[in-house]
């Protein structure tokens, strides 16, 4: 059974309908009467799932958080505060996950598994009550814990991922979101290349106001399109890479699927995606060392440069066709440029950012300042010197994902973060070694996480709930008897069908 085989099912063609139907629906009502009656009509159908089918929602929150980056698809306004569609999704998946852990009488976690997010947890509520000692903004401390409670997402994929039908499902989602993700970032490029004026004044309106990304100007049609949930790219990237070289039969499916992907990771221009691919393409070559795939490697390597290239072109023909004029090293000098520069406005932010920071941590080095804590730095950005009328930034957001946390924790508090992705890597490699059938989709998970880490060092996704759900996507492939120290209740171990492609997630 091939990979895409095992994404494709009826739950990714009801999870993509639905991910199409909410952008459009979006698109459609936004900043109208009719965005808050659809938020009202969403949240009713989340309630009725809960109720009917409870095993649902993981999957769609998974497909959301890649779908709409920061899950402002549709909005409301209460009490002066923005509430997207992602909070409503958030809490009724929790509501709905206590639920059953208390119907059951189980936490469905091992003891290393509660101890270590018991741990975090303590460590985020003594933060958020830091905060407000302090005096820090109300509504930073808001905002701030809201990115860091997405960690909970663990304890739901731990809670409704317990068999192999489960595992299925959620594949499936992943697969919907990834596809839908792909498609409508090529869709950007295409359409800022070829329309022009008022045309794409409603896109570009609708892109900023949802908080979906931001699309930046580079030469003559081309448009940098960088959505933040393009993270899941490279995690998809990675399982595709770790797939092909376990392959026991060659998946021509399987390759075509790298090039509208990488196109996107290409076109995203983020260097902070482009580190971390890079650092979990390291960790998967040292897996295939360990595991003996080094020829199959080599052997699919030129496969490989070709898929690059490919994605390369197929970027120049949505831009370039019909249009005529741009030169075809364009794209390669705008790349390549992009990987090697060493100054434009980011980068000096993020320099003029650090000494700031690097002070604040030294002032609290133990125990943090809490969440919501402010620093304030000059910044060389003209759009946001023009709209504030200064240089001066003051913000609890800071593009050092790391020291982000040290700032807000301090080295205690890091460290137990640092024990859930420690956790979930050791679960990673036991269940390599244990369930070698599927190994390609550990070594994948544990390449992620490696990646996630890098990336986090210069744009924050631990504070995220982009990089939460993903951490919560890695624990849920993990099979029981992989899991430490202590049985689970009601957890089934995936059935692995014989005659079926190595690592192939099985249908049941």
């Amino acid at each position: 059974m091939t990979l895409i085989q095992q994404v494709y099912g009826p739950f990714f063609l009801r999870t993509l309908a639905a991910l199409v139907a909410l952008d459009v629906l979006s698109f459609l009502t936004l900043h109208s009467v009719w965005e808050t009656i659809l938020f009202g009509a969403f949240t009713l159908a989340l309630v009725v799932i809960a109720i009917r089918k409870p095993e649902w929602l993981l999957p769609l929150a998974l497909a959301e958080v890649i779908s709409t980056s920061n899950g402002h698809s549709l909005n409301v306004e209460l009490f002066g505060v923005s509430i997207g569609l992602r909070m409503v999704v958030f809490a009724v998946l929790l509501v709905a996950t206590a639920w059953k852990c208390a119907k059951n009488r189980t936490t469905y976690l091992t003891s290393s598994r509660f101890l270590v997010l018991f741990l975090f947890a303590s460590v985020v509520i003594l933060a958020l009550v830091q905060g407000i000692v302090a005096g820090h903004s109300i509504r930073d401390v808001y905002l701030d814990t809201n990115g860091y409670l997405a960690f909970l997402y663990i304890w739901a994929a731990i809670v409704w991922v317990q068999t192999s039908k489960d595992r299925h499902r959620l594949f499936q989602a992943f697969g919907a979101g990834v596809t839908w993700l792909t498609s409508k970032t090529l869709l950007f490029v295409l359409l800022f290349a070829h329309m022009q004026g008022k045309a794409l004044v409603p896109i570009n309106t609708w892109i900023r106001d949802t908080r979906l990304g931001e699309l930046t100007f580079q030469f003559d049609h081309v448009y940098r399109v960088f959505l933040q949930s393009q993270w899941f790219v490279v995690v998809a990237l990675l399982l595709v890479v770790a797939y092909l070289v376990f392959e026991r039969h060659r998946d021509s499916h399987a390759r075509l699927m790298v090039i509208p992907m990488f196109s996107v990771l290409l076109i995203s221009l983020s260097r902070s995606f482009w580190v971390g691919a890079l650092a979990g393409g390291i960790v998967l070559l040292g897996w295939f060392v360990l595991k003996g795939r080094m020829r199959p490697f080599f052997n699919r390597l030129f496969t490989f440069v070709t898929l690059g290239v490919a994605s390369v072109a197929w970027l120049y023909v949505l831009v370039a066709l019909p249009i005529q004029g741009l030169q075809r090293a364009s794209l390669g000098t705008l790349f390549s440029q992009r990987a090697t520069k060493t100054s434009d406005i980011a980068i000096d932010s993020r320099k003029q950012l650090l000494p700031p920071l690097l002070s604040a941590f030294g002032e609290a080095p133990i125990q943090g300042h809490g969440l919501g804590k402010n620093v304030r730095y000059r910044t060389q950005d003209p759009k946001y010197i023009e709209s504030h009328n200064t240089d001066l930034v003051s913000t609890y957001a800071f593009e050092w994902g790391w020291i982000d946390v040290l700032v807000k924790f301090g080295v205690v508090g890091t460290a137990m973060l640092l024990l859930v992705l420690i956790l979930c890597v050791r679960e990673l490699w036991k269940a390599a070694i244990i369930d070698t059938d599927r190994s390609w989709i550990y070594a994948a998970g544990m390449a992620s996480v490696a990646a996630l880490s890098v990336t986090h060092f210069f744009s924050p996704y631990l504070n995220h709930p982009i990089g939460w759900m993903t951490v919560a996507f890695l624990f849920a492939f993990i099979p029981a008897q992989c899991q430490a120290t202590v049985k689970v209740e009601h957890t089934a171990q995936i059935p692995m069908p014989k005659r079926t492609l190595e690592g192939a997630v099985p249908r049941t």
